[in-house]
């Protein structure tokens, strides 16, 4: 076979094998530049074959609830929209659990009310497991860890087994170079069907190693659709004024959900996949006074109290959002705190600390969500990204892109003989 080859490369054309030397070396160039992600760990990036929990456990639920209520009541702002995914930031907060020990972890499982690191991934498990196994397929749901290579040999495997065995997280180790930020925005893009297409912007922090990435995509259909022709412009009295906005309606004579209390009026809007909703609640007063009053307990109680009220017509916009928060802050006011404190945190769970040089910390939280609703159904997507950095890694490291203080001194003598602050650079050409 060998000969035969060499006899049909020597019998072809002077421009034929040309032609194949030249593919050749396009082959071999192509070969060297690219860096493909290689996977450190076995997970796809998602836990499959999982059939939905019919229940989660009393302890997982009642931590779970209590995390939402306290991320809707402190991201609530009376004059701007806020749209989050309680589920994607606890996954992503369950995942980076498996690497935090001492304080750290204890703040963390106490802001997620859950009294210990087994039953946060067990519970975890099940949340997906509503999602995945969603009859109509209407959720995707996809884990990913990006490691920088160089740290791949120190990255500690119960922290990969974990995330792959209660998270089917993807662990990928690749150079953080320019080609990463693309990566893992065409990762966003993919996995929330293109509703979030950036999440990460240059520059690459030089102290961050790994980024921790959560997307999660709902796709769903009304069981009782709005008929587009019943969809007339209307008046949405927002806090700012009012707006006017294509309104949808429809009327079912058989079927409706409904619960009135003094402070509300709830309803539940299923989709056909017959076992998710959405709930609409609209204050009696006003949503500020709603929202004060929000405690763990409110939308389970709303939910435990909706009836059916044997038909109903609904008024709804037809409308879209996109939302985008950064969450240090946030997760510091829920009691997370050691975890971007470079003096406290405590990661050791998750690299052998033996081989750095400093401390490793959460150095960004950032979700993103978008929301579309109109008379067939309802897309929703959000990603959760986690920052991590060894604050020594890269050496110390300056960005002068915001306003600051210059000045020119004689070092022996510290005299200060030209300062100025720095607002407004103009263009040296």
């Amino acid at each position: 076979m060998k000969n035969l080859l060499f006899g049909l490369r020597m019998n072809l054309k002077p421009w034929l094998r040309l032609l194949f030397l030249f593919l050749a070396i396009i082959f071999t160039i192509i070969s060297a530049c690219s860096t493909p992600i290689k996977g450190v760990g076995k997970a796809t990036g998602r836990l499959s074959g999982l059939k939905p929990a019919d229940s989660l456990s009393s302890e997982f639920l009642e931590g779970y609830n209590a995390f939402t209520s306290d991320l809707l009541t402190t991201l609530y702002a009376k004059d701007k929209n806020t749209f989050l995914s309680p589920a994607g930031l606890y996954i992503a907060l369950g995942m980076t659990s498996n690497g935090a020990d001492g304080n750290t972890l204890t703040q963390m499982l106490d802001a997620m009310g859950i009294p210990d690191a087994e039953t946060l991934n067990k519970g975890c498990r099940d949340l997906q497991s509503l999602l995945s196994g969603n009859p109509k397929k209407y959720f995707r749901i996809s884990n990913a860890i990006w490691l920088k290579d160089s740290y791949k040999n120190i990255i500690k495997q119960d922290f990969i087994s974990k995330n792959e065995e209660y998270y089917g997280a993807l662990l990928a180790a690749r150079p953080f170079d320019d080609s990463l930020i693309p990566a893992i925005n065409k990762w966003a893009e993919k996995n929330s069907d293109g509703m979030i297409k950036q999440v990460l912007a240059p520059p690459l922090d030089p102290d961050v190693f790994m980024y921790l990435t959560n997307a999660l995509l709902f796709d769903g259909k009304w069981e009782m659709k709005f008929k587009k022709g019943d969809t007339r412009d209307g008046v949405f009295h927002g806090s700012k004024g009012d707006i006017t906005i294509p309104m949808m309606h429809r009327k079912d004579k058989e079927k409706g959900y409904w619960y009135e209390d003094d402070t509300v009026q709830a309803t539940l809007l299923d989709y056909q996949d017959k076992r998710t909703a959405m709930l609409i609640a609209l204050p009696k007063d006003n949503l500020d006074s709603l929202m004060a009053e929000m405690t763990p307990d409110t939308i389970p109680g709303w939910l435990d109290k909706i009836v059916d009220c044997g038909g109903m017509s609904v008024t709804l916009p037809r409308f879209s959002l996109t939302y985008k928060q950064e969450m240090t802050d946030t997760l510091r006011s829920l009691g997370i705190t050691d975890a971007f404190d470079e003096t406290a945190a405590d990661f050791g769970r998750m690299v052998d600390s033996n081989q750095l040089k400093g401390p490793i910390i959460i150095s960004k939280v950032t979700h993103q969500t978008a929301l579309e609703v109109d008379e067939s159904g309802t897309r929703a997507a959000a990603v959760s990204l986690f920052s991590f950095a060894n604050k020594s890694a890269a050496g110390y490291s300056m960005v002068v892109d915001r306003p600051f203080l210059c000045a020119i001194v004689d070092k022996p003598t510290g005299a200060v003989l030209f300062a100025g602050t720095i607002s407004d650079p103009k263009k040296l050409d």
